[in-house]
């Protein structure tokens, strides 16, 4: 399936997301075969910082989410590949491995930013970790929520809740915020 990319479904960022001066360089970009950048990493020459300046805009990425389930739908598509699904339950598992010992299970509710289809949430509830997930990809979260999950189905920063968490992972996920 392809997506197309207009200029204007990317977002731009003149300024150091760090420092919020506009001196800054371009490292790199990738364009598609209608000329159009869409990712473009650039270093701010006042603070270092490196950053992406232009990225496909979050309404972008909501869009291409549905449109991916939709044919998915429509094609009894299962998304899912088992090898790489065992590769994120090993990877995950890891890290809340790393996140017992560090912090010990007295802290263990965890929130996971872009969940996906639960496996990372399978993981940390594997080591006794209560989840949550959050995930816009309609496509992904349903198999998380079938799984038994408590998942917000939507962006980032329409998740409200009262409920406090020890963790916040965002494994894979930074990238897709503005």
């Amino acid at each position: 399936m392809n997506f197309e990319i207009k200029e204007a479904d990317v977002a731009v960022s003149q300024a150091c997301p760090a420092c919020h001066t506009n001196s800054t360089t371009l490292i790199s970009e990738c364009k598609n075969t209608q000329d159009v950048t869409f990712l473009a990493t650039s270093i701010c020459n006042t603070c270092g910082h490196v950053f992406r300046s232009k990225v496909p805009s979050e309404s972008w990425f909501n869009h291409a989410f549905q449109l991916r389930h939709e044919e998915q739908q429509k094609a009894g598509f299962n998304p899912l590949n088992p090898e790489i699904e065992k590769q994120r339950y090993d990877r995950y598992h890891s890290i809340g491995q790393f996140l017992s010992t560090r912090f010990g299970l007295k802290t263990n509710t965890l929130l996971d930013v872009g969940c996906g289809p639960g496996t990372g949430l399978d993981a940390f509830s594997d080591l006794g970790f209560e989840v949550v997930g959050v995930d816009p990809d309609e496509s992904r979260a349903r198999f998380a929520i079938e799984k038994g999950h408590k998942i917000h189905m939507g962006e980032f920063r329409t998740f409200n809740t009262e409920h406090k968490f020890d963790f916040i992972t965002l494994i894979h996920s930074l990238e897709h915020f503005q």
